[in-house]
């Protein structure tokens, strides 16, 4: 009984360190450092920078057909309780096999933005998806 007492706990810990050690993809301050993830911020050049609240960041490595059913992070790494649908502003990516679309309407459809890696866009404005429009991102081969 001690036995088993003692390998749960350990592996209770291993478990605990695993999800400690693993690392955020992107970052508030506009840092984007993994391949195949779609770093999104919202505000324009990647996010102030500055460490404040405003420094709104989400990350995402499969196809999101709702972006209502998400939230931005904050500095913190926090959710910030801020939806990120109609307010992405800038985006960053770094991929040899993806490339992504932005959708202005939920279920991949409206507008679209095409981004061929690398990506590191700072302002969607020009962009046929615009500015604080895309509601949903599909991941294509390229």
């Amino acid at each position: 009984m001690r036995i088993r007492s003692v390998l749960a706990s350990a592996a209770v810990t291993a478990t605990s360190l695993l999800v400690i050690a693993a690392p955020a993809q992107a970052q508030p301050d506009g840092k984007c450092e993994y391949s195949n993830i779609v770093c999104l911020y919202e505000n324009k050049s990647f996010n102030a920078g500055d460490g404040t609240s405003n420094d709104h960041w989400i990350d995402f490595s499969i196809n999101i057909s709702d972006f209502r059913d998400y939230n931005w992070r904050n500095y913190k790494y926090e959710d910030s309780g801020d939806g990120i649908d109609n307010e992405v502003s800038s985006v960053k990516f770094t991929s040899s096999i993806r490339c992504f679309y932005l959708y202005q309407n939920v279920g991949y459809s409206g507008a679209a933005s095409l981004f061929i890696s690398p990506i590191s866009k700072g302002d969607l404005s020009g962009t046929a998806i615009g500015d604080n429009r895309a509601s949903s991102l599909k991941f294509i081969s390229c």
